[in-house]
């Protein structure tokens, strides 16, 4: 938000908000469902387990994408644009595992770099202020692969899994900011 020059307390109030929509609910209902014995593992590993905590997912996105929203005023895209990526996210998430094992952890990380990515090549209709650059957003990039490798060593993903979940997130996100900006913001400024 620094880079679109929002006001120090909407960053603030954003950051809180993220973390605990993004962050500290949906571990606490992984947690629930550990101690309910509706997973196994932290991971959510096995496929069949994952509907609950990806239906959990999408309440959270929703409400923290609609606060995200309210509380980022001065950069309303973007707002719009994270809170759309993140709730699209969720919902492609639940289609594809209802009859695959997608990397959820790919899902999430590519995502974040395809806004990011975005957000470095193209022009807002909102002030920015040039700190986020091409030149350090590309490094980013081999996340995507490093966390690949990581999914497949401990056999939590075959290579499909892992692909399929950089694209979706990526792909996604990329245009889904792409067109948010494009025939929203740009023509309707």
């Amino acid at each position: 938000m620094r880079h679109f020059q929002a006001p120090s307390q909407e960053i603030t109030q954003v950051v809180i908000i993220t973390i605990f929509a993004f962050c500290i609910l949906p571990f606490a209902f992984i947690l629930w469902m550990l101690k309910k014995g509706h997973t196994k593992t932290i991971e959510i590993s096995d496929r069949k387990d994952r509907p609950k905590a990806l239906k959990a997912a999408l309440v959270f996105s929703i409400g923290g994408g609609l606060l995200m929203v309210w509380a980022g005023k001065s950069v309303h895209a973007l707002m719009i644009c994270l809170a759309s990526a993140q709730i699209l996210g969720t919902i492609l998430s639940q289609a594809v595992t209802h009859w695959w094992k997608i990397s959820l952890h790919l899902i999430g990380i590519s995502g974040f770099l395809g806004g990011l990515f975005y957000t470095a090549t193209h022009q807002w209709t909102i002030a920015t202020s040039g700190i986020i650059h091409l030149d350090w957003v590309l490094p980013c990039l081999l996340l995507m692969p490093l966390l690949m490798w990581a999914r497949m060593t401990v056999k939590a993903h075959t290579f499909g899994q892992v692909a399929a979940g950089s694209v979706l997130g990526f792909g996604t996100t990329y245009i889904l900011f792409w067109i948010i900006n494009t025939y929203i913001y740009q023509l309707h400024p």
